[in-house]
């Protein structure tokens, strides 16, 4: 048996119908995500290579005005790939009077593309804008992780009456301090301390070890 130790809700109970319906909205939803993913990778992978492009022409193109147009405008291209979305939410916070990393990389890009020193801003742009991509897949894997080891917990759970007899109730209704009944085989709806019993439990899915870990009283 297990006393609840938290008051944290971890699923409510709903029916078959609402499960289908929110697991096709979730696949929907999930396609959608998983297409802007491609379409924001291929741009960025784009606006690195243009950004390359750029480097090249400052390095290797003969002098003259028409290749500093030509390098200043494959430049502008790979910063209008990489960094619109930059741009736009660094103008935003300096009209707002706020400095934050948006702010801050829209003055230090468009201060070297105006000191001549455009392929280093279009490069620059480039790999911040992949490196925020990065993080952001990141981020997003590491919640759907903590989702799904949610969605693991039974949405009920045995529950100790006054009387001394087990009732069925919701996980997210079962208050601070209850007692539960965790049957052999069965996954433990929500946290708590042993109180009487023993058993083996499998923590897989939190520390990573497949050994099960013994748990008594």
């Amino acid at each position: 048996m297990l006393r609840r130790l938290t008051g944290l809700p971890l699923r409510t109970r709903c029916n078959k119908r609402d499960f289908h319906r929110k697991g096709s909205v979730r696949r929907w939803l999930e396609t959608k995500a998983w297409q802007r993913a491609q379409q924001e990778s291929v741009r960025l992978v784009l606006a690195l290579v243009v950004a390359g492009l750029a480097e090249v022409v400052a390095f290797a193109a003969p002098g003259g005005l028409f290749w500093l147009v030509v390098g200043m405008a494959v430049a502008a291209l790979a910063i209008g790939l990489a960094g619109f979305s930059v741009f736009h939410k660094g103008a935003a916070a300096l009209l707002r009077g706020q400095l934050n990393i948006s702010a801050l990389m829209t003055v230090a890009v468009s201060g070297a593309f105006i000191i001549g020193q455009w392929p280093e801003a279009a490069m620059v742009m480039a790999l911040y804008s992949l490196a925020e991509l990065i993080e952001a897949r990141a981020v997003t894997r590491a919640r759907n992780a903590i989702k799904d080891l949610l969605d693991l917990s039974p949405p009920q759970a045995e529950v100790l009456q006054p009387d001394g007899s087990w009732a069925s109730v919701p996980a997210a209704a079962i208050d601070v301090g209850a007692v539960i009944r965790v049957r052999p085989g069965e996954r433990p709806a929500l946290d708590g301390r042993v109180v009487r019993g023993h058993g083996a439990v499998d923590q897989s899915p939190v520390t990573g070890e497949s050994i099960p870990a013994e748990k008594t009283a």
